[in-house]
């Protein structure tokens, strides 16, 4: 193991803790669920204003209420 390889890895180590520092915050979790395509449908973050009703508009009691949307 020489001094070359061990500081690679401090850096490498010191990268992936700023990397995953940046990620865990939850605006940027916000934000990345508004930019990445929906798996099927659903939302990639629960509450987020801009997912889709998980379920169709027709068996939603609320959306039911309301006039339905042009299609």
């Amino acid at each position: 193991m020489n001094a070359f390889s061990e500081m690679d890895r401090v850096r490498r180590t010191l990268d992936n803790n700023k990397t995953n520092r940046i990620q865990k915050s939850p605006l940027l979790q916000r934000i990345k669920g508004m930019i990445f395509k929906r798996s099927e449908g659903r939302a990639r973050i629960k509450n987020d204003r801009f997912s889709r009703p998980s379920r169709p508009l027709e068996n939603n009691p609320l959306a039911r209420a309301l006039p339905q949307r042009k299609r």
